[in-house]
């Protein structure tokens, strides 16, 4: 669900952090960016004009480039003018600073995209529906969809943009690692516990009414021993068949079913359902993809850092790997998870009729026999289903291998972070001293009585120490200065060290 719009939304990232860096391939006034307006509706003109002289396979593909185009206008206008040159001046510096905190600036320099998905939203709708209410339904859906893939987004960078703003929060948490990781874990878990409230608020959803289906699917919950914050009808304009979990604890999850999936599917097979998407929270599936995403992440954070220069491009090119070894793992891993899911609703209900038969009637002939990502197809799931119910050792082989991954997982888990939180009590007060400096807090830094592996710190110490208490003589302007008459009379070596200060001044 709005995968697409995420992966809009990195694109978009990705080219105004790129033109920051390396410059605009042109020079171009801003107000050009307002011409590529125009171009989504005439996308979706050209592609309905195709579609009416029965041309429908150029009609299709004109309609693919318009459902892409935002971020394809996007990227080609902001390299061919000076919009995030200006949108950094306005946003008064970078747009993410110290390459971790986004500033005011970024949500300035992203805004003709979200400009332009509005009007590439409207132009797809009127291209698509063919009556004032269909366009209205349609409309008020995409730009639902949007809302919900993009809203998490927009809590992290709100919770990061409060500490990016502050020049003192962000040098120590971004400096002292022990902060730096209560920090990480306060953001992501404020995101997951707030996320699930506000999907449910940018979804059209609405309390399941009493009658029978609430009241079988209640027992279902009773049954599996399984509380909720509530169980909601989600209406999609009858565009999805699906269901889902939203949050992590009892007090703020809640279950979501589709208008659609509600009209195709029967009570039995609406309780199967049900029961699946219990599974998921009943064997912690969400927490163990979780922890195995902290594992390969932090673990390849290490392996980059012990194999790699520590410059950022060949941080950023060993990045790829570890990313490309994490999407195989989830989705390895997510694959059988649905299956143990399938088996907890095997499980509930005793019946695995009611689950092959929402499968076959969700899937669809077409997409039956295709696995996807994070799902195998429909038809192998539901010989699966088949294969338990006449050898239930199947189901059970299968339960011990996830349940032995997950304990592996949370170990992994628990012994990295342990690991690491115990190297950054480690380097605490080291720490502390480097961003005293970065701070121009030199008296402090002294006081603390650290030390470095390789005595660089101690050094820039005593250079410091030569500093007056004036602040104005700490800027980095004034360091490179003295740098400069230093070089001038050949002291070299300090000069270059009066550089180096410099440099943790921000210079």
């Amino acid at each position: 669900m709005g995968i697409q719009h995420l992966v809009h939304a990195a694109i978009a990232l990705a080219c105004a952090l790129a033109c920051e860096r390396f410059g605009p391939l042109g020079s171009a006034s801003p107000a050009w960016l307002l011409v590529g307006l125009l171009v989504p509706p005439l996308l979706a003109q050209a592609a309905r004009r195709r579609f009416l002289r029965g041309r429908h396979r150029l009609g299709g593909a004109l309609m693919e480039v318009l459902r892409h185009s935002s971020v394809l206008i996007y990227g080609l206008g902001i390299h061919a003018c000076d919009w995030i040159e200006l949108s950094t001046r306005i946003g008064g510096g970078e747009l993410i600073a110290d390459g971790t905190w986004p500033q005011l600036g970024l949500a300035l320099a992203l805004l003709p995209w979200v400009a332009l998905e509005f009007v590439s939203v409207e132009a797809q709708v009127r291209a698509r529906a063919a009556t004032r209410e269909h366009v209205r339904a349609l409309r008020a859906y995409e730009l639902r969809m949007r809302a919900m893939a993009l809203a998490p987004l927009v809590l992290l960078y709100g919770a990061l943009l409060l500490v990016g703003l502050n020049e003192t929060w962000r040098v120590r948490i971004g400096q002292v690692g022990l902060l730096g990781a209560l920090h990480a874990a306060a953001v992501v878990g404020i995101v997951l516990l707030t996320a699930p409230l506000v999907l449910r608020y940018t979804m059209d959803v609405r309390a399941l009414p009493q009658g029978a289906l609430r009241t079988a699917l209640e027992h279902v919950g009773a049954r599996a021993r399984f509380r909720c914050l509530g169980l909601y009808a989600w209406n999609t304009e009858g565009r999805m068949a699906n269901a889902a979990i939203l949050g992590l604890t009892p007090r703020t999850r809640a279950v979501v079913f589709t208008d659609a999936l509600l009209e195709q599917l029967s009570l039995a097979e609406l309780c199967a359902v049900y029961a699946h998407e219990i599974g998921h929270a009943a064997r912690n599936h969400l927490l163990a993809l979780a922890g195995l995403t902290i594992v390969m992440l932090v673990g390849g954070g290490w392996l980059i850092e012990a194999c790699l220069p520590p410059e950022e491009w060949w941080s950023l090119l060993g990045l790829l790997p570890v990313l490309g070894a994490w999407f195989a793992a989830v989705g390895w891993l997510s694959r059988r998870f649905e299956l143990e899911a399938d088996l907890h609703a095997f499980d509930v209900l005793d019946d695995p009729r009611a689950l092959v038969s929402a499968l076959q009637r969700v899937s669809g002939m077409h997409a039956e026999d295709r696995d996807s990502w994070r799902h195998f197809s429909s038809a192998r799931r539901i010989q699966f289903l088949i294969d338990v119910a006449r050898e239930t050792s199947i189901g059970a082989a299968l339960g011990r291998r996830l349940r032995a991954w997950r304990v592996a997982i949370f170990a992994a888990t628990t012994i990295l972070l342990t690991v690491r939180a115990a190297g950054y009590a480690r380097s605490w007060r080291e720490d502390q001293a480097w961003a005293d400096l970065r701070l121009g807090e030199f008296e402090r830094a002294a006081a603390r009585g650290a030390a470095s592996p390789d005595g660089s710190l101690e050094a820039l110490l005593a250079l410091a120490a030569e500093l007056p208490a004036d602040p104005a003589a700490r800027e980095p302007q004034r360091l490179l200065e003295r740098a400069e008459a230093d070089y001038a009379r050949g002291a070299y070596a300090k000069g270059r060290a009066w550089l180096e200060l410099s440099a943790w001044r921000g210079g």
